[in-house]
């Protein structure tokens, strides 16, 4: 036990005469003890209780004292009074026990460990502390789980981050001030309304775009201010899911998923071909190698793309709205590609999206993104029961009034509008 863990309602002073000593000042009794006034987290023994305490060590005060630390484990001072040591020899009581071998001279400074309150009972006082409002307490336990949360994503290194990133088109404000950091292999879902900058800010990061203002970081090197060739090398350590998955109409499946190797690598003809069959297998497709994209339906072509996009192995994979367009069966297989690629290979994905079947599935952290800033961050778990308004009617799909103020002043009231 540290001495800086002694209860607050031992006072300077009141150590001392435990072991013999006087205090430095008798202007300790006329103070209210804290245990005088609260009655209820600590109790001291009684002043009856503590008197003809003696001790054979010397006459040391707390001016010259020097701490030593204990063959067992604990701290004691020069007076001989142990915090935290089980040694034998002495009186041991609630963790301190004073230098007298006799145990008749040591005396409990604080509970034992079966009489201190517990947790449950401390958060039972204070809700009945009149100067807590109703609710206080919950707020609290809320902002001590988020400040754990946070500690925990900031345990684990981030692969990518985005600082106080800013972009506008024209006078329009896409992005104002986003900072984020993106876990290591781990799957970041970044959700919000229509035109909030989530599909913009995917651009920013692989470098398709470039910020008005901000940094963006990539294995604790920055990447926003270099030119495009030396950008390139990074990109190759990324992969892309484009929303509509821009495949080349006159290529085939095999020609667009070798495309980039193609172009960033030497590896032989051979090689590359069976690179491109071992990505195909892994999304379901094998032997599709020489269909053309016209050939397929829309959830194979999202899966060749998703297959052009791991082709180089990349670190972290962007997924622009991986499920638009597809049915909610095809939606459940690309869900279930992203989840087993990014646990076989170890891959770090961020998504966009506005599927929340999607969301849930696949996601370890969400982030909701509104008008250009992050509204909210958060583990999946606990994401989805924030008590903001505007995160709860995007989850369950509830049009904002005064988006259908049109459609009632027509006489019509929407059953979803309070």
């Amino acid at each position: 036990m540290n001495p800086l863990d002694i209860p607050l309602c031992l006072e300077k002073g009141d150590l001392w005469e435990r072991s013999g000593g006087e205090p430095e000042t008798d202007s300790r009794q006329t103070p209210a003890k804290p245990s005088e006034e609260k009655g209820t987290l600590f109790n001291r023994p009684a002043e009856g209780e503590r008197s003809g305490q003696t001790d054979d060590s010397d006459d040391r005060r707390p001016g010259g004292q020097d701490w030593t630390e204990p063959s067992e484990g604990g701290v004691t001072s020069g007076d001989g009074v142990t915090f935290g040591s089980d040694a034998s020899g002495g009186d041991t009581s609630g963790g301190e026990t004073s230098g007298g071998g006799d145990g008749s001279s040591g005396q409990a400074a604080s509970e034992s460990p079966a009489d201190a309150p517990d947790a449950d009972a401390l958060k039972t006082e204070l809700a009945a502390e009149p100067r807590l409002a109703a609710g206080e307490l919950a707020r609290i336990e809320e902002a001590n789980r988020l400040a754990m949360t946070r500690t925990a994503a900031e345990s684990v290194p981030a692969i990518m981050e985005v600082r106080d990133l800013c972009k506008r088109f024209g006078d329009n404000i896409v992005l104002d001030s986003v900072s984020l950091a993106f876990p290591e292999k781990k799957c970041t879902v970044i959700l919000g309304p229509s035109g909030t900058g989530k599909s913009v800010l995917l651009k920013l990061m692989v470098g398709l775009l470039e910020p008005d203002r901000g940094e963006v970081w990539f294995r604790n090197e920055r990447i926003d201010q270099l030119p495009e060739r030396a950008i390139t090398g990074f990109r190759q350590r990324m992969g892309f899911l484009f929303q509509l998955g821009a495949l080349f109409d006159s290529m085939t499946v095999r020609e667009n998923i070798t495309f980039p190797l193609v172009e960033h690598t030497d590896w032989p003809r051979r090689r590359m071909v069976e690179r491109c069959e071992e990505v195909l297998e892994m999304v379901g497709l094998a032997g599709q190698g020489d269909k053309m994209p016209a050939d397929l339906s829309g959830g194979q072509r999202k899966r060749v793309a998703l297959a052009r996009a791991i082709v180089l192995e990349p670190e972290v994979v962007f997924y622009d709205e991986p499920t638009t367009g597809l049915d909610p069966i095809r939606s459940a297989l690309i869900n279930e590609l992203i989840d087993s690629l990014a646990k076989r290979l170890g891959i770090t994905s961020i998504v966009v999206t506005h599927d929340m079947a999607s969301a849930r599935r696949i996601a370890d952290r969400m982030v909701m993104l509104y008008d250009g800033r992050i509204l909210a961050e958060d583990d999946a778990e606990h994401f989805v029961n924030l008590k903001d308004e505007r995160i709860q009617r995007f989850i369950n799909g509830q049009a904002d009034s005064d988006d259908l103020s049109a459609i009632v002043q027509q006489g019509y009231q929407p059953s979803n509008v309070e």
